[in-house]
């Protein structure tokens, strides 16, 4: 990963994952799944896991969060963003 970003999500209030993978590096959001669920604790893992190819940033290269919050709640995406409970995509 070269860089995630975590934040709520409206998705029943749980948290999200939005995450870059390095140049041609493989992972799945299963593997990282398991992976953050081995590694933090069980009330720091989030629910939602979305691959991105760049995080939108600001001018100060701040990552802007309202620009990832505006694009979930509108559904763009949706199709990979991955639900770590019920351990598939969502539709």
């Amino acid at each position: 990963m070269s860089r995630i970003h975590f934040y709520g999500s409206n998705f029943e209030h749980e948290l999200k994952i939005t995450a870059v993978k390095v140049n041609n590096r493989t992972i799945t959001h299963e593997e990282l799944s398991d992976f953050l669920y081995h590694n933090l604790s069980y009330f720091h893992v989030p629910r939602v896991i979305e691959f991105k190819d760049e995080l939108p940033k600001g001018p100060s290269t701040e990552v802007l969060k309202s620009i990832l919050i505006r694009e979930w709640d509108e559904k763009k995406l949706i199709y990979n963003t991955w639900d770590t409970q019920t351990r598939s995509f969502l539709k």
